[in-house]
């Protein structure tokens, strides 16, 4: 289920609790027993229970004419009316950020990180038609299509699959993926395929096209740390100098290359967590996509971002571009919430990266 379905329950119960109370508390007066203390009724109603609290008083003619119930008990519903519209416009207000990136290829690709299997505006197609408004020569998914706390598959099989009807979609894992059950997991694999998905497992392929043709790169997420992204980058390197005829000559690296042909040999990583970001730059990736860690979360005056996993509190690589090197990276704040169901000032966000 989603964060807004078990706060959906939790509201309910709590209210359906407040009226017990009125009515428990009603008739304990009436037979002279010991009374509910007036705070602890108060108290459910400041817990969400005020609308519980409310029909207790009328149903049952119970602290009708007592001047705190008639102003706390209304005071803490248009608060948590408040509350709920804030919450939800925080968690659902969809932001496009753009970037205009200098290469030398052209291509419009949008960015689509940490879904974690939710629908904005309880809209399975909100996300799907904003993106196809953008136009996109590609798509790429970036991890976390699906959250393992609260994992719903057909949701995030129907948004990918929506995506790949507008352009070539490709897709990486996050570090949730690998928390599915092995159940959920070919589930999630084998319909990103059969939905025309491109899934990026530790591989690269040639993106035609772009004047130049440029070669994009999935990594794993589990291999973030290890000498994979290296490897991968050396056959890349092997690759284009075969195609260009330059095998004969095995002193040629990626450098070199690029100065004997006059043109740039251009690499785009996909990579699921961004605070690895001095091990892409090693490793000569030109260019990086990367989600993980939801913008901060919550995003404090004075303070800033507030906590991003696997980078703790005050996080360095939560948005935006970030220059290591000759590596620039594209961070997302993601769309999804996960442990922490709450964004705050840090709205969910679609990135529009525009090489040219």
């Amino acid at each position: 289920m989603q964060f807004w379905q078990y706060a959906l329950i939790y509201y309910v119960i709590i209210n359906i609790i407040a009226f017990i109370l009125y009515y428990a508390d009603k008739r304990k007066a009436e037979q002279s027993k010991r009374r509910i203390p007036e705070r602890s009724l108060l108290f459910y109603s400041f817990l969400g229970g005020s609308i519980g609290s409310y029909l207790g008083m009328l149903v049952w003619h119970h602290k009708t004419h007592k001047p705190k119930f008639r102003i706390w008990v209304p005071v803490w519903f248009i608060v948590h009316i408040l509350m709920i519209c804030f919450v939800t416009y925080q968690n659902n207000h969809l932001v496009v950020t753009e970037y205009a990136i200098h290469a030398d290829f052209d291509k419009r690709i949008i960015q689509v990180s940490d879904l974690h299997n939710t629908s904005l505006w309880w809209n399975k197609d909100y996300i799907p038609n904003r993106v196809r408004e953008l136009d996109p020569d590609m798509i790429v998914i970036t991890g976390d299509i699906c959250d393992s706390n609260h994992t719903d598959v057909g949701n995030a099989l129907y948004t990918a699959g929506e995506l790949a009807r507008i352009a070539d979609t490709y897709y990486i894992t996050g570090n949730h993926e690998y928390w599915l059950s092995e159940k959920e997991q070919q589930e999630l694999y084998t319909g990103l395929a059969e939905r025309g998905v491109h899934i990026l497992s530790n591989e690269y392929v040639m993106i035609s096209g772009a004047e130049p043709d440029f070669y994009l790169i999935g990594l794993e997420d589990r291999n973030l740390g290890d000498a994979t992204l290296k490897e991968l980058m050396q056959d890349i390197e092997e690759q284009d100098i075969r195609n260009d005829g330059l095998e004969q000559n095995p002193g040629y690296n990626i450098q070199d290359k690029k100065t004997a042909l006059g043109r740039e040999f251009i690499t785009l990583l996909l990579a699921h967590e961004p605070q690895y970001i001095q091990r892409y730059a090693d490793a000569g990736v030109d260019y990086v996509l990367a989600g993980h860690a939801h913008g901060g979360q919550w995003i404090l005056p004075g303070i800033g971002p507030f906590v991003a996993p696997d980078q703790g509190f005050r996080p360095e690589y939560t948005s935006g571009i970030v220059q290591k090197d000759s590596t620039t990276m594209i961070i997302s704040r993601g769309i999804g919430n996960s442990t922490i169901p709450v964004r705050l000032f840090n709205y969910p966000e679609i990135v529009v990266a525009d090489f040219e």
